[in-house]
């Protein structure tokens, strides 16, 4: 019946925006990842430079 069918419809969207949620806390997640690699990084060249004026 159409009915079976509206219901079948919104599952799948319903699907569809979790899976969609899904993928934006990943990219969240990445981007995270990658801020915290950059002040690593920063970091990283700060204690150089306190290196080299030890010297």
């Amino acid at each position: 019946t159409s009915q079976e069918q509206e219901q079948e419809q919104e599952q799948e969207q319903e699907q569809e925006q979790e899976q969609e949620q899904e993928q934006e806390q990943e990219q969240e997640q990445e981007q995270e990842q990658e801020q915290e690699q950059e002040q690593e990084q920063e970091q990283e060249q700060e204690q150089e430079q306190e290196q080299e004026q030890g010297k």
